[in-house]
């Protein structure tokens, strides 16, 4: 059986459907995410509570929602990440392992409580992301927790693990050790403000030691410092992965669908118009549905369908992690004909 681990920021989505007028008391970046500080959190959240708009709490973190999908379908999962012992760490730790997940939690005494997201999501389905990082982004491994995972058919690595230092030097052990187990790497971009911030080094990896690269579309700009996807530019990115260790380069565009860039090919992969509710994960089951068609060697374009049809799916529901069907093949895929019929060769 094949196994993959994933290695992310464990947090707690605490998601409040809201109106406009109530983000606007928040200074808060309309679909975007913020990092902010104890204090912050815990004044939007009393304030939200006393306005007795309902909530919902489940275990998140974009690593953890690809994991979560991928283990849905029988893949034999693990998550690496760091939550405490009070509520939301052990609600979290009690659903990863309802998910049949193995969690290797890294928490240590002195570290702080477990992370939690605020998720605002608009009546357009756009969600406004407050977090507050607490414990999630501080991951170091002992020696037999390593041993561990040592035999992993895929490493599936969070990009914004990499704001911190002792983290970065954990993902970069891991890296080496899944290589060395010939091993595949898949590494998600997460925020182009990420990739901004951390561009020489994940350059670095895209060249070097990662074979599956997730991005959407701005983070891929971001990367590779082009103005657009469009052909001339897709085929500078094609001639990059002649010299970079890079086997696919998937790139997600929301409702334009995905393009899949390989050293022989380019799949273009549409999307049909989905009716968004909220838009919270879905890259993340991008991602499993992805993973999953390529570990089972189907072709990327198959893959892709899979992987579009997930997020379209997840988009319809309020949550990262909503209950779907879950197609196994691209036979089990709905609206296949209506996508065929506008398929780009």
């Amino acid at each position: 059986m094949q196994n993959i681990t994933a290695i992310g920021n464990a947090i707690c989505d605490i998601i409040f459907q809201i109106e406009e007028k109530t983000l606007m008391q928040f200074d808060l970046p309309k679909g975007g995410m913020v990092l902010c500080d104890k204090q912050k959190c815990s004044s939007i959240l009393e304030y939200l509570k006393n306005k007795n708009i309902p909530f919902s709490v489940s275990s998140g973190g974009s690593a953890a929602n690809t994991i979560s999908f991928l283990s849905q379908y029988g893949v034999n999962s693990t998550f690496i990440g760091n939550v405490s012992n009070g509520y939301y760490g052990k609600k979290y730790i009690t659903e990863l392992q309802n998910e049949k997940i193995r969690f290797i939690n890294t928490h240590k005494e002195s570290h702080e409580e477990t992370a939690k997201s605020i998720i605002l999501v608009t009546p357009d389905g756009e969600r406004t992301m407050c977090t507050y990082l607490g414990c999630a982004s501080e991951i170091s491994l002992e020696k037999r927790e390593e041993e561990v995972i040592k035999n992993q058919s895929i490493l599936y690595v969070e990009g914004y693990l990499w704001d911190r230092a002792v983290t970065k030097r954990t993902i970069s052990s891991l890296i080496n050790t899944t290589r060395d187990k010939d091993g595949q790497v898949a590494l998600s971009l997460s925020d182009s403000f990420c990739v901004e911030r951390h561009l020489t080094e994940f350059r670095k990896l895209a060249n070097e030691q990662v074979d599956l690269l997730f991005g959407n579309e701005h983070e891929i700009l971001a990367l590779y410092d082009i103005d657009s996807l469009s052909e001339s530019n897709l085929m500078v990115l094609q001639a990059n992965l002649e010299v970079s260790s890079l086997k696919n380069l998937i790139i997600t565009r929301a409702e334009k669908g995905a393009i899949i860039i390989t050293k022989n090919k380019i799949d273009f992969i549409d999307s049909k118009k989905k009716n968004a509710l909220d838009c919270t994960g879905a890259g993340d089951s991008f991602a499993a549905g992805f993973l999953y068609g390529y570990i089972n060697k189907f072709s990327n374009y198959d893959s892709a369908l899979i992987a579009n049809n997930i997020a379209g799916k997840v988009i319809e529901h309020i949550g990262a992690r909503p209950k779907i069907n879950l197609p196994k093949t691209i036979s089990d895929i709905e609206d296949l004909n209506e996508i065929n019929a506008s398929k780009v060769s």
